[in-house]
């Protein structure tokens, strides 16, 4: 019996343990409540959790502060690579996506981590990607990236997870790779004590929309499966999920469009 208790303790402070020692990214780790997680990976400038049934990452994770957004060494040209981290038959590719109707999405984005070309070259591996619709990736959620960057320049640390959300029956690209019915974004902003969270169909989105967009943290870790900040004081987290703070505040109105806080 001593053993067994030993056994499951060890167990627990294992699956606590931050997978990826040597970076901050996940400073106050993420509890896969659903065992969806089959692979992570340690990137300079971000964390996947990666799906090897979904081909696609369920959750991104990574740190800005002001300097680290305020650097731009360019795009480069079109790095997009499969991620050789991940095994073959797992992995997606580019033929995947090609002719496919779907954008490659940056889930941690290039504009926010491109300090250097091996930061930048990075975000472009196929882990780092879902298939977005155009409407989605080249409008409001591009919007919403931007906002994210402003938040990081503004506060000067924050924290940063974006991932999948898979509801009913989902399409399939390519060899199997899953396009997620929602996306989700969730931001902590120590300074501020307070996190921000979105759900937003994989469709056509004007970040003119963005209120109705907004879900409270404990609705995002809900539909999506995470614990997202466990390390977090108890008392203080469960408190910031349980409140919907007041984005346009807490972005700023100079770095919204008027229009997605004409309503607040």
């Amino acid at each position: 019996m001593y053993r067994l208790i030993l056994a499951l303790t060890l167990f627990s402070s294992l699956a606590w343990a931050n997978p990826c020692p040597t970076t901050q990214h996940l400073a106050f780790n993420i509890k896969d409540n659903n065992e969806q997680v089959d692979q992570i990976l340690c990137k300079r400038g971000f964390v996947v959790g990666y799906s090897y049934y979904y081909k696609a990452p369920m959750y991104v994770a990574y740190k800005l502060d002001g300097e680290s957004v305020a650097v731009n060494s360019g795009r480069g040209g079109n790095p997009f690579e499969e991620d050789e981290a991940i095994p073959r038959e797992f992995r997606a590719t580019l033929w995947d996506f090609k002719y496919s109707g779907y954008d490659r999405g940056h889930m941690a984005p290039r504009a926010a981590l491109d300090g250097s070309d091996e930061l930048r070259d990075e975000t472009f591996l196929l882990s780092n990607m879902t298939a977005q619709a155009p409407s989605l990736n080249q409008r409001g959620w591009a919007d919403l990236e931007e906002y994210v960057r402003f938040l990081a320049v503004t506060y000067k640390t924050i924290y940063v997870v974006t991932g999948s959300i898979f509801d009913g029956d989902n399409k399939t690209i390519g060899r199997g790779v899953y396009v997620p019915s929602h996306l989700y974004k969730v931001i902590y902003v120590p300074s501020l004590n307070s996190m921000l969270g979105f759900i937003i169909e994989n469709s056509d989105f004007d970040i003119e929309g963005l209120k109705v967009k907004q879900a409270k943290i404990n609705e995002i870790e809900n539909r999506a499966g995470f614990d997202f900040f466990p390390s977090i004081k108890n008392d203080e987290e469960d408190q910031m999920e349980k409140v919907e703070v007041d984005y346009c505040v807490l972005l700023g109105m100079g770095s919204l469009k008027a229009v997605s806080c004409a309503e607040q």
